[in-house]
């Protein structure tokens, strides 16, 4: 059986970015992450059938805090270290959100979404 499960609005302070400024002082991130995974868990309502959300936010707390110059990167760490660590994954779409972003205007969030899927604006 499959089931989709999402964790949204993980909030992060973090040290990313291409400025050296960004990486000194550091920014607020927000990181929205769903996975579909194969697993009983439904029927059985054992955890030891499924993937815990509590470990695969810790996975996405550890890479968050490893620095890169990109979000768009740090989605795909993210991504690649979830397929790693939970086999029973078949689909992760992950999007990371730095907050007031520094640019010349007022800008709530950029954002950057991976995905295996062609079409990523659902």
């Amino acid at each position: 059986m499959k089931t989709k499960i999402s964790l949204e609005g993980m909030k992060f302070r973090a040290f990313h970015g291409v400025t050296e400024q960004e990486r000194i002082i550091g920014g607020d991130y927000c990181v929205d992450v769903s996975y579909i995974v194969n697993n009983e868990a439904p029927e059985t309502d054992a955890l030891k059938d499924t993937v815990s959300y509590a470990d695969v936010y810790d996975v996405i707390k550890t890479e968050m805090m490893s620095p890169s110059q990109l979000i768009e990167n740090k989605a795909f760490s993210i991504r690649t270290a979830l397929y790693a660590a939970f086999p029973l994954l078949s689909y992760i779409k992950v999007t990371v959100s730095k907050l007031n972003p520094p640019v010349s205007g007022e800008v709530a969030k950029v954002s950057a979404t991976i995905s295996e899927e062609p079409d990523i604006a659902e």
